[in-house]
């Protein structure tokens, strides 16, 4: 009776164990995820902030222009802190490169997605359009240049900023933060095989859209919940 006992409470210490390491991995990849719904969207408040695939498989952080440039030409999903600083996570999350975005394993936490083409548009559109959108979306401060918005919908824009190669630039390729937000989404184009960028700026409140983007940027990325 006692062995019997002994093996019944050692199963259940084993289940409990493998219980709380789940969740504790769920926690630590779903760390602060806070939603706001949208129309009939829901999106993450904050930007993505994960070193790992959602299979588990490690994101590779790029810290020098060098480690950058040789993730992208070997196809390896790379995330960098803003200015490599580990400070500018919690307000503004990771810059990811494309490898990361176009990865069939998933760069989105379970249930959720990176935005297609037509989730922005339907955003923009529910928000008032591409020239009244922004202020409705951006944070009520952060912004340079009295850029500010009224966050109206919950979006909580911050201005991340980027980092960008198409030429020789200073400070590792970092700029722009403080003066403007960039996402990826998931939509690639046909014509200049690039993927469509989403932007808001702090001179304006316009939501600006282009596939003029260049292999090597590093952007932010704001998830949608899947539909249920």
């Amino acid at each position: 009776m006692r062995i019997i006992v002994c093996s019944i409470v050692f199963v259940l210490f084993i289940i409990l164990s493998i219980s709380f390491t789940r969740k504790s991995e769920t926690v630590i990849r779903h760390q602060q995820i806070e939603e706001v719904k949208i129309g009939n969207q829901i999106w993450m408040t904050r930007n993505l902030n994960v070193d790992t695939l959602s299979n588990g498989d490690p994101i590779v952080e790029a810290k020098t222009v060098e480690e950058w440039r040789q993730a992208f030409r070997n196809k390896i999903p790379t995330w960098c802190y803003y200015n490599n600083d580990p400070a500018n996570a919690e307000e503004y999350g990771k810059l990811y490169n494309e490898i990361a975005i176009a990865d069939s394993r998933g760069l989105a936490p379970k249930g959720w997605r990176i935005p297609s083409q037509q989730d922005w548009l339907i955003l923009r559109e529910f928000l008032g359009g591409r020239k009244l959108a922004g202020r409705k979306m951006k944070s009520e401060e952060g912004w340079a240049k009295s850029g500010n918005g009224n966050n109206e919908s919950g979006f909580n824009a911050k201005p991340s900023g980027i980092r960008t190669f198409p030429m020789i630039v200073r400070n590792q390729g970092f700029m722009m933060k403080d003066f403007f937000s960039y996402w990826w989404s998931s939509h690639k184009d046909k014509r200049t095989k690039e993927f469509w960028v989403v932007s808001l700026s702090a001179k304006d409140n316009h939501f600006f859209s282009t596939f003029d983007t260049y292999g090597l940027d590093g952007y932010a990325v704001r998830c949608i919940k899947n539909p249920e």
